[in-house]
């Protein structure tokens, strides 16, 4: 049984609906459709990872299914940090926090210009953490 079958089967077992399955899953409906179809065949580890989270099936058992037994645990779990540190370095809140050096039009930031912006943006856009 090919991978998308796979995930349309375990979906099904458990009464959820495509939609529901994409709404939990943290994707769009037609996107996990072409997955189910075997229109996408090779789905990253990370969106194995919300298909997982949204089924309530274990992460691994996906990553196998879809063709990534060679992958250890370890190897995996190290790529997902560093895909989520790389989701993470997008975040302007993130960035201003960071203690690393941020650039603006090769300008250096010191921390009062970082400390700054994030009160100019707290202001426009309210607290968020």
């Amino acid at each position: 049984m090919d991978f998308g079958s796979y995930i349309r089967e375990i979906r099904k077992s458990k009464n959820i609906s495509l939609r529901e399955a994409a709404r939990r899953s943290e994707m769009s409906h037609p996107y996990l459709s072409q997955i189910e179809t075997g229109k996408n065949t090779k789905p990253t580890p990370t969106i194995i990872k919300k298909l997982a989270k949204g089924l309530n099936v274990p992460y691994m058992q996906l990553m196998e299914k879809a063709g990534y037994a060679d992958y250890s645990y370890e190897t995996v779990a190290e790529r997902l940090v560093t895909i989520d540190q790389v989701n993470k370095s997008q975040d302007l809140y993130a960035l201003l926090h960071d203690n690393e050096d941020l650039y603006y039009n090769e300008y250096l930031l010191t921390h009062d210009d970082k400390k700054f912006l994030l009160q100019v943006m707290e202001r426009t856009f309210g607290y968020h953490q």
